[in-house]
Parts: C-alpha cells; structure tokens; sequence
C-alpha cells in the first residue's frame, strides 16, 4: 500500500507526457481528436453535432481563448465574446495605429520593402507615403465604422484607435466615403472597378466579408461599458445614422468567405492589441448571434432592386434578377472539378456549377467517408453564396500552404486521405450529387488504375464530363473521368 503515492506520481507524469506531446505540436494549427480508425485527426467542433446548429472547428489555442463562448447561441454568445474580446482588449494610441498599420496591413508579396496594401483600392504602396502636410496622394486611416456615427473623436477611448476596423486607404477614396453606411448602392464609382455609391458606399465582392466582419466586430466589442460607446446596427435601419444595415453585413459575411489573408492580419492585430475578431476566426458565428433576424437565403435584402450588371466579373450577386436561381427542393447540377490530395494539409475540392440556374450553396453540404466507412464524419457545411453558372467554388483546407489558401473561397477541414470517399450532397434530404470514391470500401491506400490515383495527386475533372457520379456504391475508377497533375498541383483551382 505504501507504493501508491509512487504510482500517483507515475501515473500523472504519464499523462502530462501525453497530453504535451499530443495535444501541443505547434505545427498543427487545429485541435484535435485521434480519429479510432488512425485514419486522420478530427477537429474538436464548437458547437453540438447537429445537422440543424451551424458548427465549424476552432484550433487549440482558440478553443482556450473562446473557451467561454463555446456551444452558445444568441444573445448569450455575444455577451461571452464580448467579454472575451473586451477583457483581453490592449490600448494602443492613435500614433501607434500609424506604425501598425504597416504590419497588420503589409505587402508580403514584397517582404524586402515597406509597401502596405490600401484596403479599398488593394494596391501596394510605399508605408512611408502616408498623408503629412500637402494631404494629397497619399494613404491616412480609414475608420470602417466612422467616428461620426457613434465611435467618437477621443483618441484615448478604444474604439477610435482600435485596428480591427482601421485600414489604411487611399486619401481620396476615404474622403469620398466620408461617413456613408456600407450598403446596396447604385452609381459606379469610377475610381474603383465594382464600387458604388449613393447615399451608402458599397465595395466590391471580395471585400464585403471583410467590412461586414469589422462593423459585426464593432458591434459585439462596444457595448457601452468603461465608458466606451455603446456601438449598434439593427435589421432594416437604413438609416445615416447606422454604418450598415445588419442583414447587409450577414448577406456581405457569406458573399466573401475568411481568406488566408484576414487569418494573418487577425493574428498580427491580436500579438499588439491583444484581442482577435470573433467572425475571422468563426464566420457563421454572425449567423449564430443574429441569424434569426434576417432572411439569409434573400437576394434582395433591402428591398432596393438594385443589380449591377457587368460591372465586376467577380461579383457574385450581379444580374442575379436575370438569372434564376435553384428553390427548396430543387437539386442543381453541381459537381467536384478538381480534388487536390497533395503533401501534408495540402488538400482541396473545387465544385462546379454546371446548371443554367444561380445556386446557393448553403443548401449543400460534404461528407466524408473515412476508411471505408458507411457512416460519414461531420458534415463541412458550405457558405451560404450563390454561385452562378459556369463558375467555381474551391474549398482548401485550413492548414494548406499560403499558395493554396490563395485559391480559396472558403476554408475549412478537408481531413480526408486518398483511401476515404467524398461526397457532395443535397443537405435537406441527402440525395448524393456527386461522390469521389466508393462508399463502405476501403481500397488500401487509395483508388488507383495506371498511374492515376487519389493519393498524392492533384485530380482534374475531364471537360467531356457534365454531371457527377451519383452512385456511391458502383466500383471507383478515376482514370474514367478524371486527369491526373503532380502532387500539390494547384494553378487551376477556380479556373474550370
């Protein structure tokens, strides 16, 4: 019996070593849970598995800092990520917003030079071309949510100096916006391909998630205690005196997915502010807290009617009154295009959009089928954008290489092997629209004819295919349909 304490002491040693060893590789970026199979690492989800909660995955370190927010919903979750982002909140000046600037905002295309990337015109400039004096060609900070319309003129207040929404621009282009709300706006702006305006101020596509997730951000961080402002936007206020209309901001959230770019500003904000944004590192956390409020499968929220046409070939939602789009019930002719199986995270899936209809994504839904399993893991929910015909959507894993999260409209868990089958489904009732591999068979490593497998290579759809293999079950043989690229081949993602 007195050989007890010894074994206590053994047995807590052991499982420190484990827990260390497992749990902490600073190379994995998510957390994770040893699959039974050994097949892969699944990622610790931070809400129940249910197919009607909205549900993404969190790394280690971020499960720790959300800790208190985690299975929330509603007003409950914005309470606990306001405390989180508030209480781990640093001050800094507004002269030190300045220098800042240049590293939350850096070209690192050009890692040798000072250049920094203005945000409305993403060009590269030198960071030392900052307004001085003559005020003119030049770049100053850009409040996303204008001071003006609640953030204050108090360079000692938080709000006013705080970087998740302060973005170097262009001198003229942040004068010409001035305070106008982010909206549906209807007169181009010449100065910028795909921006309008009116009495609202609207970017282009590929940055509406980054101006909806600021201004949610803003709404969640301030909330009128310590004497900083008490910072609101409300469904259907399109008023001047709000910086966006709430539905907007969600609809803008899911027509721009988090890119790789606004993971790294995020975590270079937080290593000199000491707080992250929520919605960078969940998205559809917006949808969680504010989701009940708005319509989000509405394509015309405000009710303006407001189309462009042929101004932005990147934007989404143009000419979508001209085109229709896919009804409840109504299964489009989507399939995978491409299925990067590459070295370590380097894995990706391109869906194509081959109906002659817009398609919300959101109706839609991956499956994985791990080791020859007839049960597949947690769905990988989509955006909820609608893609239109003709186009792609590439899914990449979080962790890929930078080049690969480059092509991504959307980031997630792609924790699939060559040996595991893959499903695009139709999420209502399931109905398989396209499968890669064969459902309950595990082919050893991977599936192979000739040189062609899904092991370590990249997989393009061949262009006589039109529709997707439906039929999990039918033997897999991907020298049918598909061409075969060296491993971590990735130029073609979203080019069909």
């Amino acid at each position: 019996m007195k050989s007890l304490p010894l074994l206590r002491i053994l047995f807590a040693f052991i499982f420190v070593f484990v827990l260390f060893f497992t749990g902490c590789n600073p190379e994995n970026a998510q957390a994770i849970i040893a699959d039974t199979d050994n097949n892969t690492t699944k990622p610790v989800e931070t809400t129940p598995n249910d197919s009607n909660e909205i549900h993404s995955t969190l790394s280690y370190e971020l499960q720790s800092y959300y800790a208190d927010a985690l299975n929330k919903k509603g007003e409950a979750l914005k309470s606990s990520l306001h405390t989180i982002i508030s209480d781990s909140a640093i001050f800094l000046t507004y002269a030190q917003d300045y220098d800042l600037l240049s590293k939350t905002d850096k070209d690192f295309s050009k890692p040798s030079e000072e250049n920094l990337i203005l945000f409305y015109l993403q060009e590269s400039v030198t960071a030392d071309s900052r307004c001085g004096s003559d005020g003119s060609n030049c770049w100053n900070r850009e409040h996303m949510w204008p001071k003006s319309l609640g953030v204050g003129d108090n360079p000692l207040v938080n709000s006013y100096t705080d970087l998740h929404h302060l973005r170097p621009s262009n001198v003229d282009v942040n004068g010409f916006r001035g305070n106008k709300p982010y909206g549906d706006a209807t007169i181009p702006y010449n100065k910028i391909d795909g921006f309008y305006y009116d009495e609202k101020f609207e970017v282009r596509d590929n940055l509406k998630g980054d101006v909806a997730r600021a201004i949610l951000y803003m709404a969640v961080r301030y909330e009128g205690d310590n004497n900083e402002p008490d910072l609101e936007i409300y469904a259907n206020d399109f008023s001047d005196t709000r910086p966006a209309e709430l539905c907007t901001m969600l609809r803008w959230n899911h027509i721009d997915p988090v890119t790789s770019a606004e993971i790294k500003r995020n975590d270079i904000v937080q290593s000199y502010q000491g707080n992250r944004n929520p919605f960078v590192d969940d998205a559809l956390w917006a949808d969680t807290i504010w989701g009940s409020q708005c319509d989000l499968n509405a394509t015309d929220i405000n009710g303006s009617g407001i189309i462009h046409s042929g101004a932005d070939t990147n934007n989404t939602h143009a000419d979508i009154a001209d085109t229709n789009i896919t009804t409840s019930g109504e299964i489009a002719n989507l399939y995978f295009s491409e299925y990067v199986e590459g070295s370590s995270y380097n894995k990706a899936l391109e869906i194509y959009n081959a109906s002659d209809v817009n398609v919300s994504l959101g109706d839609y839904e991956i499956l994985l089928y791990t080791n020859g399993k007839t049960v597949p893991n947690t769905p990988i929910l989509l955006s909820s954008v609608v893609l239109e015909p003709g186009k792609t959507y590439v899914l990449v894993h979080t962790s890929a290489n930078i080049d690969f999260q480059t092509q991504a409209n959307q980031s997630t868990s792609l924790d699939y092997n060559g040996d595991d089958a893959v499903a695009l489904v139709y999420s209502a009732t399931q109905t398989p629209v396209d499968i890669i591999g064969q459902i309950g068979i595990d082919p050893g490593s991977a599936w192979i004819n000739g040189s062609i497998g899904t092991l370590n290579q990249t997989l393009r759809r061949k262009t006589t295919v039109t529709a997707g293999d439906i039929d999990g079950a039918n033997p897999f043989d991907p020298a049918t349909e598909w061409d075969s690229f060296v491993q971590d081949t990735f130029e073609h993602l979203g080019t069909r």
